[in-house]
């Protein structure tokens, strides 16, 4: 019996590595196509600024010649002179407790295998860098560039600035733009949503920060050095949108295993941090029946001074410190769904915002419905959504007039932060919830996981949504998403 048991136990771990195998087998076979990243970076904890060295190994994915090369760097929207500020006014005292601070990024030594090349800041607000290049590169051609790049954080309780207890690295190196309808999509630092659009790629990070730190990161840490009161963290991810890191000298650190991912949770100030992991460890387990494998091995949740409730990165959220209990636990559920709505299947996040926070919101109640032990009802959390739309809209026709539904457009055109999320992630919740009623649940979460399944590290739009419903339901939906989308239905 008990060499039987050893023979079950032989089997039961060669059954988990292929799995693990075939997981990696489908992350690194993307991976050999994709733009690599390999970034050596210094953050200076007097100064507050991160030094840095950037190779990018460049590949032209696209179907035209490209003659320039364009990198958001989005850490410049925070200098004193931006024409779009990151935070909106209303939120500045709270994101600014210390009086208002600035940041900035810079470039320089741009060059291509040894050659230097010109380049300048552009776009609509110098968050741009327009680097040109010496020859067409044409398509599935790959180039070597290089560069050093400074960021000066800023103390602002955002995605990229410090605090007294945490160092936010969101958006913090310069990413390669889209491109797309004949040019490359570098919007501005909008404050409404999330304006940040890229593709998958590589990344492979070493940082070195004061030996008292500790780093929470996208992707996985692959080894520590700790030397001369510096610890240096190599950190690496494939097939990922961005890299994101928190760092903070007060991190507790605590972690789980669920479906061959290790879920890690880091924070300073939570009585009840088991309640907040397991929070995590039922989404992703949730989210992993619901609507398919999450592929990497490692999730990571970091508790941080944030303005807002959180923020979601590949493989990494942020959560705010401002919350605790119930609220807190929501928001770790919230920004998982993103892991599969924005991290896995992408999507332009400026032009179709709903895309990820319509699903995201509706994904959190689905969870409700599904996890019984938290005793929260997905009935009660619709009727309050549909309650406060009403009031919302109601209020606003009153004072201003006319109110716009229709959720199609892009994050600037929304007239305020009220405006953006009734209208992308109340409005998305219950189109959602509308569709499922009229599809009925087998076929919605059909469609669900074949909208996963078809468009995993793909970049999405409205179609692809309504095609992936179209074919699990056998009905045309064009009429309903119209009507959502661009009219006022809420039923």
């Amino acid at each position: 019996m008990r060499a039987f048991k050893r023979f079950l136990a032989v089997i039961a771990a060669a059954v988990l590595a292929l799995g693990a195998v075939a997981c990696k087998s489908e992350l690194e076979k993307l991976a050999s196509g994709l733009t690599d990243y390999v970034i050596t970076a210094e953050y200076d904890a007097a100064a507050h600024t991160v030094k840095a060295h950037q190779r990018v190994d460049y590949i032209n994915n696209y179907e035209v010649e490209l003659n320039e090369l364009r990198f958001n760097m989005y850490g410049n929207a925070y200098r004193r002179d931006a024409k779009y500020k990151p935070v909106e006014e209303d939120a500045r005292e709270d994101a600014y407790p210390n009086g208002e601070s600035w940041g900035a990024m810079s470039v320089s030594g741009v060059k291509l295998g040894g050659a230097v090349l010109g380049y300048k800041l552009g776009g609509a607000d110098k968050t741009a860098l327009i680097i040109a290049l010496p020859s067409p590169l044409y398509p599935t051609e790959r180039i070597g560039l290089e560069f050093d790049f400074t960021l000066k954080l800023a103390e602002v309780n955002h995605r990229t600035g410090y605090s007294d207890k945490t160092v936010n690295l969101g958006n913090w190196d310069p990413i390669a733009a889209v491109y797309e309808n004949g040019g490359f999509v570098c919007d501005p630092y909008y404050s409404n949503g999330d304006p940040f659009y890229s593709e998958p790629a590589n990344y492979d990070v070493t940082l070195t920060a004061p030996s008292g730190y500790t780093a929470a990161s996208s992707g996985q840490s692959v080894g520590t050095d700790i030397s001369g009161g510096k610890k240096t963290v190599k950190l690496t991810a494939r097939v990922v949108r961005d890299f994101a890191i928190v760092l903070s000298p007060s991190f507790k650190v605590m972690s789980r295993e669920t479906a061959g991912t290790a879920v890690i949770y880091y924070y300073y100030d939570d009585n009840d941090a088991e309640a907040s992991l397991q929070a995590a460890v039922d989404a992703l387990t949730t989210f992993n029946k619901l609507f398919g494998k999450y592929p990497y091995s490692t999730y990571s949740i970091a508790q941080t001074t944030f303005i807002q409730g959180g923020m979601e990165y590949p493989n990494l959220v942020l959560i705010s410190d401002r919350y605790a209990g119930e609220q807190y636990c929501e928001i770790i559920i919230h920004e998982t769904a993103h892991q599969w709505w924005y991290g896995v299947v992408g999507n332009n996040e400026v032009a179709h915002a709903w895309m990820d926070e319509g699903l995201t919101a509706y994904s959190t109640t689905v969870f409700y419905e599904f996890n019984p032990q938290y005793n929260i009802s997905k009935t009660d959390r619709i009727l309050k959504s549909i309650q406060n739309y009403y009031i919302y809209s109601d209020i606003y026709s009153a004072v201003k007039g006319e109110l716009d539904t229709s959720m199609n457009r892009p994050v600037n055109g929304f007239l305020s932060a009220y405006e953006y999320f009734y209208m992308v992630y109340v409005k998305g919740e219950l189109m959602l919830d509308s569709l499922r009623g009229t599809i009925g649940d087998k076929a919605f979460f059909d469609g669900m996981r074949k909208y996963y399944a078809d468009n995993k590290y793909k970049t999405v739009r409205p179609e692809d949504f309504i095609g992936a419903m179209e074919a699990a339901s056998g009905k045309d939906m064009g009429g309903i998403f119209k009507a959502w989308l661009e009219g006022d239905v809420i039923n």
